[in-house]
């Protein structure tokens, strides 16, 4: 029968939720495949994979896996450290806790026995380490937020129609000969130039998963400056963004796609 292990969050997002864990190790961090996970936008100490918790040769331990604030057992910082009943975790010097609780084994009446022959001594084996944690690999950001999709849609759509713009002002200047051609390059120029951001751009956020890992305000900025050319669409666009790029719940996704993203 495996050892049971209760686990009470003291803070953060879900604190006073009582969890009983019966298989082992029971990993605790800010990644979706944690035991024990902690939403990164509110507990901002705990890393994807903080800490683990095992059982081994009838004894709680607890060990680090290379979080970045680091993990308090009682308040003092420890890499790998046995549990004693009622040990309180800290996630970060100022994170999160958890108190782990578990039943101490029966104790049990020795048996009278016949005397054995004398052994010579020998050095008992000691426990097997505890595997390292592999480190956490790169999981979905979650859901995407409406306001990102749409803002994905739309500045697809305004790419589209000044990649046409673009054209139709080169036309326009085609049909008033060489005095028409040094009038509208600049806003040709223009539109071509922000459609091909605003189509590059689009592609990042629809593709899954996410291939951008920030707001693109300088594409917002051009389709706002772009009504000088007579584009209300792209200026609603714009805005539009803008707008969006602030909503908690964008900043945070982009924040875990950050996060996530393999290293250059």
């Amino acid at each position: 029968m495996n050892p049971e292990l209760t686990v009470t969050r003291l803070g953060g997002f879900e604190r006073g939720k009582k969890t009983v864990h019966t298989s082992l190790p029971v990993t605790i961090g800010a990644d979706p495949g944690c035991d024990i996970r902690f939403d990164p936008t509110w507990d901002k100490t705990v890393s994807p994979r903080h800490c683990a918790v095992f059982h081994n040769a009838g004894q709680w331990w607890v060990e680090d896996s290379g979080s970045r604030e680091g993990t308090f057992l009682n308040s003092q910082k420890v890499t790998r450290s046995p549990l004693p009943p009622g040990s309180v975790l800290y996630l970060g010097k100022d994170g999160p806790g958890v108190r782990l609780e578990y039943a101490l084994p029966a104790m049990t009446m020795p048996q009278p026995q016949a005397p054995q022959p004398q052994q010579p001594p020998y050095a008992s084996p000691a426990p097997a380490p505890y595997p390292a944690p592999s480190p956490a690999t790169p999981t979905s950001t979650g859901v995407k937020p409406g306001k990102l999709t749409t803002i994905a849609v739309l500045t697809l759509i305004s790419g589209i129609l000044n990649a046409l713009g673009a054209v139709g002002w080169i036309f326009a200047g085609l049909s008033i000969f060489l005095v028409g051609i040094v009038f509208t390059i600049i806003p040709a120029a223009y539109l071509a130039t922000l459609a091909v951001f605003e189509i590059i751009y689009a592609s990042k956020i629809l593709s899954d998963p996410i291939r951008a890992t920030k707001p693109a305000t300088h594409v917002a900025i051009m389709e706002i400056v772009s009504i000088i050319t007579g584009n209300v669409f792209s200026l609603i666009v714009g805005i539009l963004a803008m707008v969006f790029y602030g909503d908690p719940a964008v900043k945070a996704y982009f924040a875990r796609s950050a996060q996530q993203q393999p290293p250059a």
